[in-house]
């Protein structure tokens, strides 16, 4: 809301600047007029003025919100008809008369006066002196008359756009982009016939105002029946409620890529406990939620990505130019952050569950992406969701047993990824990193090792010293678990921790060699307390380092191996001993498959206590 307010501040002054200068030189027009005691060709003029108030109440309302009204082009006559002084003035009649039949309120007026009025003037301002300094020139007033009416479409368009802006809360520039989208035809044909009306003799000019009326209202047909017929095609494939693209957009796009390999991003988004929404604060919240995280969504999203509205708490988005899945799960976890950001007291959380799939990795039809996508939501919504001292977080199921596979594999490693998670979490809250930040460094810790499950046991279980072809094997775990995490619900920082872990400060590591602040800080959190407990646990080839052993293993590659800021922190934690003695009974007995039964056992009580709650 407060970036909403902030957005819409600029507009606001803007347009009250506008009006200003508008009105201002309305009134200088009308104290100009009262001294010009004979008015050229009085009859043209009051025919236009008369021909308009007939017409103003005619309009078409446009898709983007702005209006078009034949009786305003019209007008524009006036800007070839000798004096600017009173060009704004002929429309004020029609302009009143217009405001008046929509009940508007006071404001509206002197805005309406600017907004038609200084179009006006500046154009015949244009036409006028480019008429002088043009005329020995062939063709000198046609050329004249048209860089005026393209002045004239300028700044109406552009006024036009920050009145509809700051009412439909948009920005200016995806107002603009919305109102260049719509000069349709109905614009130029009615532009070309000023501008052939305003090359006529000033002699037959009552005459060419008379043709120009009945073409004018023939544009005003042509353009109403081009309204209604895109206000009709577009409502066949978007979501009334949200805006959206909706179920028969998605299936027509399905239908005509299926010829072509798909290379892009899919994305299935599912709002999580959308009913019990409904149930509990009613549809019309609902609905509020729905519209609210599609303009999230709208705003997060790339530029080229799709949003389809498929199901009544389903979505979908294609993006056939992004192709990192963790950048979209990114763009959709923004939306989340920012919905609960502007969320008010009393308002349900909005929680999403997303799965993501990329071509052609993950297939080369969109229907085939689309599948892989939705399973991946599904496995997300069933992540187990784990507490520990304050923190809440949820991880993928499937990840979570493949955790567990691993250290089933090795005993000697049995429990390393809860110590991690847990050491990092300590970490991280004596370098004063946020909460958001504590669950993403808790959360990576849990499977900052996951990519070890495609190691081969031989290699992984090995009693002796690694061969050096061998350490190129296991170093691959890094990047094959970014690359299994990316299609899942992990945010960007949680997979920067499971592919950088193993860099050094001095740029020594693995896998991308990054060296310093390069490295991501919850990566460099995360290494510090994976090579202590690596250390302080026993091998098969070397016993297990006593605490004081591992910490000046730390203190001696300050700087060289690890950041010294990390370090330094982890040495002041430990100033008074191991922090294993402070473990709660499920982290040092059993490790992750220990973890894994107590969530179960804890979901199980979340929802037998829920049937209860209902019963």
């Amino acid at each position: 809301m407060h970036d909403f307010g902030r957005r819409r501040r600029p507009l606001f002054w803007f347009m009250v600047a506008i009006v200003i200068v508008g009105n201002v030189l309305i009134l200088d027009n009308i104290i100009d007029a009262l001294h010009i005691h004979r008015m050229a060709d009085p009859v043209a003029y009051f025919e236009l003025m008369i021909i308009s108030m007939l017409i103003a109440p005619w309009v078409v309302k446009m898709p983007s919100g702005a209006s078009w009204r034949p009786g305003l082009p019209f007008l524009m006559l006036s800007i070839f008809m000798a004096d600017p002084v009173f060009t704004a003035l002929v429309a004020l009649p029609s302009l009143t008369l217009i405001t008046a039949r929509e009940r508007a309120r006071w404001w509206k007026y002197p805005q309406t006066y600017a907004h038609v009025g200084l179009g006006l003037y500046v154009a015949a301002q244009v036409y006028w002196r480019l008429d002088v300094a043009l005329h020995q020139i062939m063709c000198g007033q046609a050329l004249a008359a048209l860089l005026a009416l393209a002045v004239h479409l300028a700044v109406n368009r552009l006024i036009s756009a920050v009145i509809v802006a700051l009412r439909e809360g948009r920005t200016l520039w995806e107002q603009i982009d919305k109102v260049v989208r719509e000069l349709h035809w109905g614009y130029f044909s009615t532009y070309l016939m000023i501008l052939m009306v305003s090359l006529i003799p000033q002699d037959l000019r009552a005459i060419g105002i008379a043709l120009a009326a009945v073409l004018q209202l023939s544009s005003f047909a042509a353009v109403a029946r081009y309204t209604r017929i895109e206000k009709l095609q577009k409502s066949l494939t978007t979501d009334g409620l949200t805006g959206a693209e909706n179920r028969y957009a998605w299936e027509w796009l399905c239908s005509h890529s299926a010829d072509a390999p798909f290379a892009g991003c899919v994305a299935v988004i599912d709002l999580d406990n959308f009913k019990l929404i409904n149930d509990k604060y009613g549809h019309f919240k609902g609905d509020q939620i729905l519209q609210a995280l599609a303009e999230a969504l709208g705003q997060t999203l790339p530029g080229s990505a799709r949003l389809f509205r498929v199901g009544g708490d389903e979505w979908v988005v294609v993006d056939m130019r992004e192709v990192n899945p963790s950048m979209l799960v990114e763009s959709v976890r923004r939306a989340e952050a920012q919905l609960a950001v502007a969320a008010k007291p009393g308002d349900p959380l909005v929680e999403l569950s997303v799965g993501v799939a990329a071509g052609p990795a993950d297939g080369t039809e969109l229907q085939a992406l689309f599948r892989v996508a939705d399973a991946r939501m599904y496995e997300s919504k069933r992540a187990r969701r784990v507490s520990m001292i304050g923190i809440d977080v949820t991880v993928p199921e499937s990840v979570l047993s493949l955790v567990v596979a691993i250290e089933s594999k090795d005993a000697y490693t049995a429990g390393h990824s809860l110590r991690v998670a847990f050491y990092a979490l300590r970490l991280a809250e004596s370098l004063n990193v946020d909460s958001q930040g504590r669950k993403a460094v808790y959360r990576a810790g849990l499977v900052h090792d996951v990519g070890k499950i495609a190691i081969p046991d031989g290699v992984l279980n090995k009693p002796d010293r690694l061969e050096p072809e061998e350490m190129l094997i296991i170093r691959q775990h890094p990047e094959i678990g970014h690359s299994m995490c990316a299609k899942l619900a992990f945010r960007e920082e949680e997979l920067q921790v499971i592919r950088h872990h193993h860099e050094r400060w001095d740029g020594g590591g693995y896998p991308d060699g990054l060296a310093g602040e390069e490295i991501p800080l919850f990566a460099r959190i995360t290494a510090v307390v994976d090579v202590y407990d690596a250390l302080t646990s026993a091998r098969s080839y070397r016993r297990a380092w006593t605490h004081q052993e591992a910490i000046s293993y730390l203190a001696d590659n300050r700087g060289l191996a690890f950041d010294p800021a990390c370090v330094d922190a982890w040495l002041h934690l430990c100033k008074d001993g191991p922090l294993h003695e402070q473990f709660p009974d499920w982290v040092g007995s059993g490790g992750i498959d220990m973890l894994s039964r107590y969530t179960m056992v804890q979901s199980a009580k979340e929802a037998g206590a829920a049937q209860s709650v209902h019963a």
